[in-house]
């Protein structure tokens, strides 16, 4: 893990957190959303994760800290399988694409984009389908941050979340892979009501990549963009009132390897790092900011919609049924997982890709068998040398 970019960062912050604990410890908070409580970040594991260790029957030869949106290296074990499942998938969806979307508080950078190439410089190259301030005179709104008295990142989060649901469901995406990420921002700021003189701004967003068959025009784009808005007012918290405008982002995959690249940027561990180096180029003492940083960003998934190992949508989903169009990843079934397969193919209604995840779990269970035997045989010569030895 050392030679990861960022990574003596990573290890010095981890190790900062650590020395912090004790000093803001069940310090009072004004909102359910200030987390000062950090014993689920799990610093010596972060630390230690890739470090050999004496190898163990059914477990990886170094250790794994599982924590896939704070560890690079963890979030591996989420990047791997989504391309062993979605990959091979690439020619059996009629155009692929990946999709961010985020809410924004100025009118004029909100709206539905498509990456339409790339300059000299590799930058892309953006054609708006559907700019709502060409249109309509909307007024910028605040920025926010955990600690908002309005619960604007819970409604922004739970919002975009829905709202992917949403493109799976009025057909705009076939199926998509989704997962959350955020972004915040340190700046000095003597007005702080946490008297840490730091304040933050936070950026709830959603990244997902999946296949259509829809084309993007103009229309569609408008469609896209006043669904979103929808979604928004129709928060219970937000009573009606928009507190984002949707920004929707859309990049075209036209090979399997645009395809793999787009996963790798769409399955990634928050950037908590570059938070904290941000927020000292912004000129927070290192102080205060080791105080707000503390408080706020080494817990934030927990207060985030959804989880780390993301969302399946459509016919991404196995639940589609006929309509999965996957490979499935090797698990081992459940007993009425099992049962129900067997009926299913008895009655000769079982789909294909059921057929290959049943032979998965039958060579997972055999490969357990091999393994135990070999183990139990070698645990019998070690305790009985004797019975072995041949005059």
């Amino acid at each position: 893990m050392g030679a990861q970019q960022l990574y003596v960062p990573l290890a010095a912050m981890a190790a900062a957190h650590e020395s912090m604990h004790p000093v803001l410890h069940n310090v009072a908070t004004f909102h359910s959303l200030r987390l000062v409580d950090s014993k689920e970040f799990d610093v010596l594991g972060i630390l230690k994760c890739g470090i050999p260790v004496k190898p163990r029957v059914g477990f990886p030869p170094f250790w794994v800290c599982d924590q896939p949106e704070r560890c690079p290296r963890c979030n591996l074990q989420r990047v791997q399988p989504a391309k062993d499942e979605f990959l091979p998938a690439f020619e059996r969806g009629k155009a692929w694409y990946s999709v961010t979307v985020m809410g924004r508080s100025n009118p004029d950078q909100a709206g539905v984009k498509i990456e339409v190439g790339r300059d000299a410089n590799n930058k892309p190259i953006y054609d708006y389908l559907f700019r709502p301030s060409d249109h309509f005179k909307f007024a910028k709104l605040s920025k926010f941050g955990l600690d908002d008295p309005d619960n604007r990142p819970n409604i922004v989060g739970e919002s975009l979340q829905k709202f992917m649901t949403w493109l799976t469901d009025g057909k705009y995406f076939d199926g998509l892979h989704t997962f959350r990420d955020v972004d915040l921002s340190f700046f000095p700021d003597k007005r702080s009501g946490v008297g840490t003189g730091i304040a933050h701004t936070c950026n709830c967003h959603q990244h997902g990549y999946g296949n259509t068959a829809r084309i993007f025009t103009s229309k569609i784009a408008a469609r896209m963009w006043f669904g979103c808005v929808k979604v928004l007012r129709k928060h219970p918290d937000a009573f009606g009132e928009l507190c984002a405008y949707p920004d929707i982002l859309i990049r075209p995959l036209p090979t399997p390897k645009a395809l793999k690249k787009a996963i790798n940027y769409v399955i990634k561990p928050f950037k908590w790092v570059n938070w904290y180096l941000n927020g000292l180029k912004h000129g927070c003492p290192v102080r205060a900011l080791n105080g707000e940083f503390y408080q706020t960003a080494y817990n934030l998934d927990l207060v985030l919609p959804g989880t780390a190992q993301g969302t399946v949508l459509g016919n991404m989903s196995q639940k589609s049924g006929a309509y999965y169009i996957g490979d499935p990843p090797p698990v081992v079934l459940s007993k009425q997982q099992v049962k129900r397969y067997l009926e299913r193919s008895a009655a000769d209604e079982a789909h294909a890709w059921e057929s290959v995840r049943y032979v998965n779990h039958l060579e997972i269970l055999a490969n357990r068998n091999r393994k135990k035997a070999k183990n139990e045989t070698k645990t019998e010569t070690n305790n009985h040398p004797a019975r072995n030895h041949v005059a």
